[in-house]
């Protein structure tokens, strides 16, 4: 079975979605948190300048915006409706397209974000994918979503590793092929049978060309 893997952020959806999720939820949940979000400005500023890393970063987002725990119900709720509006309107139609293209040849579909679990889950299982491998938010107890995120941001490296054990325990891929508009999914990209730098920038362009990566324009 040939095995047809999709980043989220900027290749399916036309915008980043952790931020907007941040905002949706602290509007929903807790208005008064958006009084924080200069704060959260200021940290991806001092993520910009690695002050501390993209996992810390998460977390940090996670604190200010949503609060230091949240029931699994809410967050359910909160992710659902969240899945809903980014299907309506944050999916690029051409990459709608090319899911229906990758089903109808018969090909399992990952989806391989770092985005949380709980809302990149709702979100494949609104556009059809088969499996998520996603960066995991921790739960420290039963019913209950900390903003710690367990073990690795599923992001550069890391998300190759996720990837690479996950197909481990399933049944061989005869082929493999990978969708992603960031140069950070080069190891990923670099690893699978076909790569395709999706809606590249100027330094995912470059390496696309040094790497003899097919370019695809879903925007």
């Amino acid at each position: 079975m040939a095995v047809a893997i999709f980043d989220l952020d900027r290749t399916l959806t036309k915008y980043a979605t952790y931020t907007p999720f941040l905002i949706f939820a602290a509007f929903h949940r807790a208005p008064w948190r958006l009084l924080l979000l200069p704060v959260w400005l200021v940290s991806m500023i001092g993520y910009g300048l690695r002050v501390f890393s993209r996992k810390r970063l998460k977390e940090i987002g996670f604190l200010l915006l949503v609060g230091r725990q949240i029931s699994t119900d809410k967050m359910d709720k909160l992710a659902a409706d969240f899945a809903d509006l980014m299907v309506n309107h944050n999916i690029f139609p051409a990459a709608q397209a090319r899911l229906a293209q990758e089903r109808a040849q018969g090909a399992k579909l990952i989806l391989a974000t770092a985005s949380p679990d709980f809302y990149a889950q709702e979100i494949a299982n609104r556009l059809g994918f088969d499996e998520v491998i996603a960066t995991r938010q921790d739960r420290p107890g039963p019913g209950l979503l900390s903003y710690r995120i367990a073990g690795e941001n599923c992001y550069g490296a890391a998300k190759l590793d996720m990837v690479r054990t996950a197909l481990a325990k399933g049944t061989a891929a005869k082929e493999t092929r990978f969708y992603s508009d960031s140069a950070s999914d080069a190891p990923l990209l670099d690893w699978v049978d076909s790569a395709f730098a999706v809606n590249p920038d100027t330094a995912l362009r470059r390496l696309a060309r040094l790497k003899g990566w097919s370019v695809l324009d879903f925007a």
